[in-house]
């Protein structure tokens, strides 16, 4: 509770298609990170794109999946 959405603002329903430079501009230092596709580990995570660690929920092990 008390989260905010970093593209609350966007048009669009669904998935939002996005890269990595897009996220890092918006949410580098979201504290927490739902839907990270179907990683149940973060070295898995990491291991599939190295920058993905430089996120700060990450680095705080907040990071979760649906399917996890």
């Amino acid at each position: 509770a008390g989260a905010r959405y970093p593209w609350a603002s966007a048009a669009q329903s669904g998935n939002l298609a996005l890269s990595l430079e897009e996220v890092f501009a918006r949410a580098s230092q979201a504290r927490l990170w739902v839907n990270a596709d179907d990683f149940t580990r973060l070295p898995a995570l990491a291991t599939a794109e190295p920058r993905h660690a430089r996120i700060q929920a990450f680095q705080l092990g907040n990071v979760f999946s649906y399917t996890a």
